[in-house]
């Protein structure tokens, strides 16, 4: 009983220490100017194995996005390998004032 009562709070407590979370481009600056403004990025499921760059973000921004993504706490995967991941191809460009990622041909 003793026992199972601890690994009760140990579990609870490795719970408490993870942060799983969600990583969207719509929590950063997003205004350009120029093409060089933006800088794209992987949004989604900050814990998935296979993430693609599908969004784009203000340069200025893109530190607190890595801190926000460095912060999250992962668990590694059960499966000994990654997918292997298919991104399509695409380049961070500014469109009408806002941070896009432009697929390529």
């Amino acid at each position: 009983m003793r026992r199972a009562l601890w690994s009760s709070i140990v579990f609870t407590a490795l719970l408490a220490g993870c942060s799983v979370g969600t990583i969207d481009a719509a929590d950063y600056r997003q205004d350009c100017v120029v093409d060089e403004d933006c800088v794209a990025i992987a949004p989604g499921e900050a814990c998935a194995p296979c993430r693609c760059e599908s969004a784009a973000i203000h340069v200025d921004d893109f530190d607190a996005f890595r801190a926000d993504l460095d912060a999250q706490v992962c668990l590694d995967p059960l499966l000994p390998f990654a997918p292997d991941c298919l991104c399509a191809g695409g380049v961070a460009v500014c469109d009408a004032g806002r941070c896009v990622v432009e697929l390529l041909p």
